[in-house]
């Protein structure tokens, strides 16, 4: 197969945008670092097992992913509302992700914990 060099660099555009690189033909990637902030949160120590977060970025599009005590990051929005959790201490972590899912290299993090 003879194939030109317009049609292998169309080629490779089509299958990786990202790698069109300068020329504009790719998919540009948002590499603004967003900014996460934590505008609300339970009291600390509290008698609630509900637990309310309340979060917003300084970007104009963002999504975000929260992390509460060991388990993984997964999408979240504001407010994020976790029931039931048990009496004792408690981690809670919220990051923005920018335009092209960068996080946020500084999440915002709060310990509480609850005594019902």
């Amino acid at each position: 197969m003879n194939l030109n060099w317009l049609k292998i660099f169309a080629l490779i555009t089509a299958l990786f945008p990202a790698a069109a690189g300068p020329w504009g033909c790719g998919t540009a990637t948002d590499t603004t670092m967003p900014e996460t902030t934590l505008t609300a949160k339970p009291s600390n120590p509290s008698n609630s097992s509900t637990a309310t977060f309340e979060f917003q970025c300084d970007l104009s599009d963002c999504d975000f992913e929260c992390r509460m005590d060991s388990d993984i990051w997964s999408p979240c929005t504001s407010p994020a509302v976790y029931p039931g959790l048990a009496n004792g201490s408690h981690s809670f972590k919220v990051r923005a992700l920018n335009s092209g899912n960068i996080p946020d290299p500084t999440p915002e993090f709060y310990v509480w914990s609850i005594a019902t």
